[in-house]
């Protein structure tokens, strides 16, 4: 039973290894200090009362009995177990709650400060042509760019495969952007019984077509994140990596909010990156929409690309989020009331969840906007606007969401919204630098000129 539970961890594993000897092995003065029984009851105390006053809906896959059961045995066998024992035990409870549908925000971050976890060095992504290497550590560049055909000797797929049904009830492209981080974490992949140890072997498919084995170092999140900058943020662990070298739509994820420019004389691009108020600039939204809509209207334009693929979201706050984007339907709603016709194209892609799937969601329900790209990975009913809860002797972060969001008309769960053309990212065009969804996107707009 226990094992079971264990295999249901969502947002959890941040840990070292099931013997404390075996942690102060690896990582010295970093081990983790054993907590008390009175300690770790004051935690489980706080999760329990935290749960029921903040969730909307916990108990939807777990009774509140059989949670406070596994709450008292953490506490129980907590001075005959590790600490690090004690957390996997207390994640693997949380999990159950995050079994709702939708439910993909309650669960904890695994890479806290007060966690020792570890990752193999590498940044992975899926592409429609297989599952590649983006990135390396300094002493495995020359990995970079090679498929990966196997973790463990077990393949790649088959990995994404296990590890993916431990995501939480997410939506396929929310499990596509998340089981290429989860994968390379050598003590989940233990606990799957996948691999043994922090030092694994992968197997690459090379220039020439072969297989090459190679072990690799696995090494602590701290040390992932100084090797890798941002990619243990949530929202830059699931995307493409940004260098001198990327697609044109990928440099300014970080650089700025929102941005548009003219790209011919019917067409106007928009780069949405993120919702929020007042960009690094000091402009606000509303601002900024005021000058897109001077610029359309300018130059006559009657083509509008909306880019949300690299959408980081907004704040936790439902409400404050619609009524920041609102400006861009107030618009929407002025050209409509002039009778000029705009046509909208919104790029899609995995990236998109909560706040900036709800902006997504609006324009299908509001507009006639023609969907180009991968479907998103946010869902039209989910739970949302997590709070996060500091449990006080272990210091562990949990995050619990707050309120449950219906996008769409039935209150029957929708996983996401489909795209009208379908376009996912081959290796070849990643490193070609070919972008086919704006390719595809300035098509539509030239057939759309002759009709």
């Amino acid at each position: 039973m226990i094992k079971k539970l264990l295999l249901l961890l969502v947002f959890t594993i941040p840990l070292m290894s099931v013997s404390l000897t075996v942690a102060a092995e690896v990582v010295g003065k970093n081990a983790l200090v054993q907590l008390s029984k009175q300690a770790w009851q004051e935690d489980v105390d706080k999760l329990f009362t935290s749960i029921h006053c903040l969730h909307p809906n916990p108990w939807h896959s777990i009774t509140v009995k059989k949670f406070k059961n596994l709450l008292q045995s953490i506490v129980s066998s907590s001075q005959t177990e590790s600490r690090t024992r004690s957390s996997l035990k207390l994640m693997a409870a949380l999990a159950k709650i995050a079994q709702a549908d939708g439910d993909g925000r309650t669960g904890i971050w695994p890479f806290q400060d007060v966690t020792d976890f570890h990752l193999l060095p590498l940044r992975l992504y899926s592409f429609s042509d297989g599952i590649y290497i983006l990135q390396a550590n300094n002493i495995n560049q020359q990995l970079i760019g090679h498929q990966l055909m196997a973790i463990a000797g077990t393949p790649t797929a088959d990995v994404f495969d296990t590890v993916s049904s431990h995501l939480g009830n997410g939506s396929d492209m929310w499990v596509k952007s998340w089981s290429p981080l989860y994968s390379i974490i050598p003590e989940l992949l233990e606990e799957l019984n996948l691999a043994k140890g922090l030092n694994i072997n992968i197997t690459i498919k090379n220039s020439e077509g072969e297989l090459v084995t190679k072990k690799l170092k696995s090494i602590s999140a701290k040390s992932y994140k100084k090797a890798f900058h941002q990619a243990l943020t949530r929202t830059s662990s699931t995307s493409l990596p940004v260098d001198d070298k990327s697609a044109g739509y990928l440099k300014q994820i970080y650089g700025e909010a929102y941005w548009f420019k003219k790209l011919n004389d019917s067409t106007l691009y928009m780069q949405y990156n993120h919702i929020i108020n007042e960009d690094e600039k000091g402009q606000f939204f509303s601002e900024f929409m005021e000058s897109l809509e001077i610029e359309i209207k300018s130059y006559q334009l009657d083509s509008l690309i909306i880019d949300v693929r690299n959408i980081r979201g907004g704040t936790d706050d439902y409400d404050e989020n619609h009524a920041i984007y609102s400006a861009f339907f107030e618009m929407l709603n002025r050209f409509k009331a002039e009778k000029r016709q705009l046509n909208l194209y919104v790029l899609t892609g995995r990236v998109a969840f909560s706040t900036a799937a709800n902006f997504v969601l609006d324009l299908d329900k509001k507009t006639q906007a023609i969907f180009i790209g991968e479907a998103m990975g946010g869902q039209s009913n989910y739970y949302g606007e997590a709070e996060r809860v500091i449990l006080p002797n272990s210091k562990l972060k949990v995050m619990l969401t707050t309120r449950y969001q219906n996008k769409a008309d039935t209150a029957k769960p929708a996983k996401t919204a489909k795209p009208d053309y379908l376009i996912e990212l081959s290796s070849k065009q990643f490193y070609s630098l070919v972008d086919p969804v704006m390719l595809k996107t300035l098509a539509l707009i030239e057939l759309s000129t002759y009709d």
